[in-house]
């Protein structure tokens, strides 16, 4: 099948061709992605297992502060949701990019296995999502995170739950942060829940 534009050659088989997309490929495709090394050692940084939710979680923390940052008993934190078209689980790019995140910039970087279409709805993703960004504001002192100073991001699928996630984040009375965003190529959304509408696409 001709591809319009070139796979990521960590997907390995996945990046030569794009089999149709039968629950069976999706089954398939995400076993192939939990035995890929993430590829996350060894750089400059420290992984930590959580449990959010009930869902997996990797919190990401840089070994040494920048200079800048030596002082500071808290980091920032990006919340960080991978892309994969709301049906594959993070790929080792998404983890390599998160890595690069948290030892490039000297911050935290929290990641959610969140759940996936099609064995649950869009809205599932959406929650645990805001799961994962409330347990980093509410849980900041425990883990070294500045809660003011914690935004949300995500590439394609990713951008679209982080968009997600600004849109549902608490008042500043309450965690003081508004969720600033930080997105890569989000897929274009639209929804509306009550009178509030979403949209995202590029931003």
């Amino acid at each position: 099948m001709p591809q319009k534009y070139a796979v990521d050659k960590s997907f390995g088989l996945w990046a030569h061709f794009v089999p149709p997309l039968s629950r069976c490929a999706i089954a398939f495709a995400r076993a192939f992605l939990i035995v890929c090394p993430k590829g996350i050692g060894g750089r400059g940084m420290r992984a930590e297992k959580l449990k959010i939710a009930g869902r997996s979680a990797l919190l990401l923390s840089p070994e040494r502060a920048q200079e800048g940052r030596k002082s500071e008993k808290a980091l920032p934190c990006l919340v960080y949701f991978h892309g994969g078209g709301f049906v594959f689980k993070a790929a080792p790019y998404h983890y390599r990019n998160a890595a690069v995140y948290a030892v490039g910039a000297g911050f935290k970087v929290l990641l959610i296995d969140y759940r996936l279409a099609p064995k649950d709805a869009y809205h599932a993703s959406a929650k645990d999502c805001f799961a994962a960004y409330l347990f980093a504001a509410e849980q900041a002192e425990k883990y070294g995170i500045d809660p003011a100073r914690i935004a949300v991001g995500g590439d394609s699928a990713g951008g679209c739950l982080a968009a997600e996630t600004v849109r549902r984040a608490p008042p500043r009375s309450r965690h003081r942060t508004a969720a600033p965003a930080v997105l890569r190529r989000p897929r274009r959304a639209s929804g509306a829940v009550g009178k509030k509408a979403v949209q995202s696409d590029c931003l």
